[in-house]
């Protein structure tokens, strides 16, 4: 619902309405959940929508403040009508889905999913002090998709069927200098899986997930946790099993790892990638320019770009040497990292 309730875990929120005992009710519609015990930092919960059987009941919620155990409600105080034995979260998702917070969140994502940033951004961060940009537009949005019977495609449609969406990426005089009217389509980084999927195609190494993963792409890994990749971790890669909010921040780590860093150092310099290959079936170093730069940014290179490429690799000592140096200036490139 876009909405953060967390100051209110502990006491009424002193910035926005939410009380202490609204965040409880919330919290108690999730009290049926299992624990089975703590490993490490976490806690680990046992969820079976039948009912938990040996498992026992769940959990009780208690009142931190009251010191009582708090039954499940929704914001305005109203209760479940639902049985004991019926999970109270069914209740919570056909209120929640019926709430207009609802769909102005879910417009909202969407809306930053494909302009790189919300209309209120972050985009679970509805509040007082961070009011949207456009209301009118959000209130436009959120309305269209709840007549739509909240369909995520026609919401999709109607945002890449819009002008707004097709704005040019080059932006003129009158328009540079805006960073909030979108009336130019702002170049936006690579998601962290699409991002090193990209790089494992251009340089044709795989195999990053295991012997039993060697084609396995990065974008198809629903638990993150089980492939940990320094790469994904400082690209700030995001659990895909929960709704969640990437971070688009740039940092330290990911240019000093575009410098040294395994990926691009064992995936450029690999035996058995696409460089080694073109090396080995003895292609021109005008065919290796061409080669990369249609797989990676899909064009030709320009005139000057290409001979400039070829008098770098002609005047070094090492042509192996010169020709990793064009393709890792390729996969570190503006034009290769971001979607303009």
């Amino acid at each position: 619902m876009g909405r953060r309730l967390d100051c209110a875990q502990c006491h009424d929120h002193p910035y926005e309405t939410w009380t202490q005992d609204q965040f409880w009710n919330m919290t108690a519609f999730f009290g049926r959940l299992t624990r089975l015990g703590w490993t490490g930092s976490m806690m680990i919960h046992f969820d079976d929508p039948e009912g938990h059987g040996e498992y026992g009941q769940g959990e009780k919620t208690i009142h931190p403040r009251r010191d009582r155990e708090v039954q499940p409600a929704f914001f305005n105080g109203d209760r479940p009508t639902s049985d004991s034995q019926h999970d109270p979260r069914r209740s919570l998702a056909t209120w929640m889905t019926g709430h207009p917070f609802f769909a102005e969140a879910v417009a909202n994502r969407i809306w930053g999913n494909f302009f790189g940033r919300g209309i209120v951004e972050p985009v679970d961060d509805f509040r007082l002090a961070n009011m949207p940009t456009h209301p009118e537009l959000l209130e436009e949005l959120a309305e269209d998709f709840r007549r739509s019977g909240h369909d995520l495609k026609h919401l999709m449609r109607l945002i890449c069927r819009s002008s707004t969406y097709q704005m040019s990426g080059v932006p003129n005089d009158s328009n540079i200098d805006d960073q909030l009217n979108y009336s130019w389509s702002r170049p936006r980084g690579l998601d962290a899986e699409v991002l090193f999927d990209a790089i494992s195609n251009v340089t044709g190494v795989y195999g990053d997930f295991g012997e039993a993963h060697t084609y396995q792409r990065a974008i198809n890994l629903v638990c993150p946790d089980l492939h940990r990749l320094w790469f994904l971790d400082i690209n700030n890669q995001i659990d895909r099993t929960v709704v969640t909010c990437r971070r688009n921040d740039l940092n330290l780590k990911q240019a000093l790892h575009k410098l040294t860093g395994s990926t691009y150092r064992e995936k450029i310099s690999s035996q058995k990638g696409r460089l080694a290959d073109y090396l080995d079936s003895g292609f021109t170093d005008r065919e290796i320019i061409d080669e990369f730069y249609l797989t990676a940014l899909a064009r030709y290179p320009r005139d000057e770009e290409s001979s400039e490429l070829q008098s770098m690799i002609t005047q070094h000592p090492d042509r192996e040497r010169a020709t990793e140096d064009l393709l890792w200036a390729v996969l570190t490139s503006p034009e290769f990292t971001f979607n303009n």
